[in-house]
């Protein structure tokens, strides 16, 4: 059997040497660094396209809507129905809220 070979490791890369930087200006050259640092591409979500983080649930409310009046109003299943469409609502509402929130969070910030 042949000896085996060492692996072979890739080389760290060389950091890039900070600039210099005076007393008054060390906030703006903080804030260069960390938006240019690996982090921050990390910190931001890639989303796949066609993917919305507030997605609109009103199809579905809809066809649940529907299901419900197909079905006779003293069933359990009816009941089950209700308590979804209900939850289906609620948590279009808080989405809606959210994605105003978040709408006005960027106008305030600048971007």
């Amino acid at each position: 059997m042949p000896p085996r070979q060492p692996l072979k490791l890739p080389k760290p890369k060389a950091k890039a040497a900070a600039p210099k930087a005076s007393g008054h200006n060390i906030a703006a050259v903080a804030a260069q660094l960390l938006a240019e640092s690996p982090q921050a591409e990390a910190r931001k979500p890639k989303l796949p396209s066609g993917f919305s983080p507030y997605p609109d649930l009103t199809m579905a409310i809809a066809m649940l809507s529907k299901r419900q009046q197909m079905i006779l109003k003293d069933s359990e299943r009816a009941k089950l129905l209700g308590r979804w469409l209900g939850q289906l609502q609620e948590m279009q509402a808080e989405m809606q809220k959210l994605y105003k929130l978040e709408q006005l969070a960027g106008r305030l910030g600048g971007k």
